[in-house]
């Protein structure tokens, strides 16, 4: 009974050590990481096929797909023969290793120089004369309602900026602005570091936001975070969100 009630609810993940890595990785894929471990055939705790195919960075069901029909040891005999689509010579392994594992140095760099910070922080300065971001209570709130809109409602981008605007007390807009533009709504979309993550080179040089690979990441979160990197996530592509759908393909 013990196990089956495990199977059902997974106890949550300690990753100890691996913790700033599995947080970054979910960051990098937009996925949270699955459960390491499955109950094996006599009960005990055994390698799960799902970790492993997230952790090559594949889609979900790749190999684990229930049409598969496949047993637990062809998956992962499968996965330890399969290529990491990041290794491939599309993707080289260099830039990746760059983006996502980012040198102490860099590291080092982002966390005491976080520079000026995003709609939704304020600057604290701690040990003396290092600053950090925290969240001001007003606007962190709006930053939050601006990613629930778009990844769960479906709003659009117009649409949230109009909203914003009918309550200015309560949607404070960002800096000296007297109104909300769809510029701002998506500028604030596009800003990585809400997931608590500080970070470079996530836009090209008109302003859009790059490749997840090309991004230099902090090693660990250097601030709290707003949002969930799957939120984030949901945020950049509303039309595979975390929305219900109806089987018709509406929304509710």
């Amino acid at each position: 009974m013990t196990t089956a009630r495990h199977a059902r609810e997974p106890r949550p993940v300690e990753w100890g050590e691996y913790a700033a890595a599995v947080h970054r990785w979910e960051l990098i894929t937009g996925r949270p990481a699955p459960h390491p471990t499955q109950p094996g055939r006599h009960g005990r705790p055994v390698l799960a096929p799902p970790f492993v195919e997230w952790l090559m960075g594949l889609p979900p069901g790749w190999v684990t797909a229930a049409h598969l029909d496949l047993p637990r040891t062809a998956q992962l005999r499968a996965l330890g023969n399969g290529v990491m689509p990041h290794n491939s010579p599309s993707r080289p392994v260099r830039r990746w290793v760059r983006a996502v594992f980012a040198h102490r140095t860099t590291h080092s760099a982002l966390v005491r120089n976080p520079g000026r910070p995003p709609y939704g922080y304020t600057t604290m300065t701690v040990a003396g004369t290092r600053s950090r971001w925290t969240p001001e209570p007003r606007r962190s709130l709006v930053v939050q309602d601006i990613f629930y809109w778009r990844a769960v409602t479906g709003l659009s981008i117009e649409d949230i900026a109009a909203r914003l605007d009918v309550d200015h007390y309560r949607y404070p807009p960002p800096g000296t602005d007297t109104a909300w533009s769809p510029d701002a709504v998506a500028a604030i979309l596009t800003t990585v570091q809400y997931t608590g993550y500080q970070a470079t080179g996530t836009r090209d040089e008109n302003g859009d936001l790059r490749p997840a690979e090309r991004w230099v990441l902090s090693a660990q979160p250097t601030h709290r975070a707003l949002v969930t990197p799957a939120l984030f996530w949901a945020a950049q592509n509303p039309a595979t969100s975390v929305r219900a759908t109806r089987d018709d393909g509406s929304t509710p």
